[in-house]
């Protein structure tokens, strides 16, 4: 891959990455290049579409492009309409949120969601991020079924965020991520409670294709912990097993 390409693919990234517009001078930081050389790519990507520039302060910010080509590749996939439908009655049986993640470039991505409207606590963060992998049961779900050195191999690249970014229970060390994917191993899915955030809990089974090929994806469901306790987060997954089942015969990629 060319020097340039990668370093507007790290603009891309940095920039989907940031909530609000970014200066040149931060994205030349963040990227370790010289003002010039990001100041001559975020022009091609800006010309190109990718890129706006916000008219207040000329700061670059994403444009909508990008998430205009994920969806219509998605649904040149077939998955939102055969996992939505799905994903819906789970979320109207449960009467919490219910998410679908896929796997794709060992990085776990929630692409779909349904919620009931509810009285009370409401638990809905934002799909299209990266989900990390540490310290969430969605994580847990997928890693459990790889060897210890695969998981920290991925694990480590995504690193172990800093004391207080989730929750009290998230690992801070290796050794307690560890000792959390043996006791999922154990039990065959993902459970955290107070671990990606403080006050909830999700529990979250992996979606294996036929044949006994590679986790495709997550199957999540997540709630406040008031609410939703292990117990009654544990009484739904006779449910999620059977309808994660049922996705894994989709074809949720056209190379599987």
């Amino acid at each position: 891959m060319s020097s340039s390409l990668q370093k507007s693919l790290s603009i891309l990234e940095l920039l989907a990455k940031t909530p609000s517009p970014m200066p040149l001078r931060d994205i030349a930081v963040h990227l370790d290049s010289p003002p010039a050389t990001v100041h001559r790519l975020l022009k091609l990507l800006s010309n190109a579409g990718y890129v706006r520039q916000d008219r207040s302060n000329n700061d670059y910010y994403l444009s909508l492009k990008l998430a205009s080509l994920g969806l219509i590749g998605l649904s040149n996939t077939g998955i939102h309409g055969v996992a939505q439908p799905l994903l819906d009655r789970m979320a109207a049986e449960t009467g919490e949120l219910v998410r679908l993640g896929l796997i794709e470039n060992e990085r776990l991505v929630f692409i779909a969601k349904a919620a009931v409207a509810r009285y009370g606590l409401r638990y809905d963060p934002d799909a299209g991020q990266e989900a990390p992998l540490c310290c969430t049961a969605s994580g847990q779900a997928w890693l459990l079924n790889l060897t210890d050195e695969e998981a920290l191999r991925i694990v480590t690249r995504q690193g172990l965020p800093p004391k207080g970014t989730h929750g009290p229970n998230a690992p801070a060390t290796i050794q307690e991520f560890l000792a959390d994917l043996t006791e999922a191993r154990k039990r065959g899915y993902g459970l955290n409670i107070n671990a990606s955030m403080d006050g909830i809990t999700a529990i979250a089974v992996p979606i294996i294709p036929p044949k006994h090929l590679p986790v495709v994806g997550v199957l999540a469901i997540s709630g406040p912990s008031s609410r939703l306790t292990r117990e009654i987060a544990e009484t739904f997954l006779p449910m999620m097993k059977k309808e994660a089942e049922e996705l894994s015969g989709i074809t949720l990629y056209p190379t599987l």
